[in-house]
């Protein structure tokens, strides 16, 4: 679907969570060294069918930077996933 990331904007400490409707929504949240200009996830609902990926969507995320103390500082990105 997409290229690889580089090094710098290869998603760290990736994590998922509830938000609202469980059963419809879920948050998502990463870190990036470098700033990403167009952040995005790639999610589609997983079926038996090995080409399920052909239907993904893409959904858009927003980034903010984060202070992580000695002087350096990274992104978090984030976005609710909905189905």
């Amino acid at each position: 679907m997409g290229r690889r990331p580089t090094a710098e904007l290869t998603p760290q400490r990736v994590i998922l969570g509830l938000s609202g409707d469980p059963a419809h929504s879920q948050s998502v949240t990463w870190r990036t060294d470098k700033f990403a200009e167009t952040p995005q996830v790639q999610f589609a609902l997983a079926s038996a069918n090995p080409d399920f990926m052909q239907n993904a969507t893409i959904a858009s995320a927003k980034s903010e930077s984060l202070d992580i103390g000695n002087g350096k500082s990274c992104l978090s990105i984030g976005l609710i996933l909905k189905v």
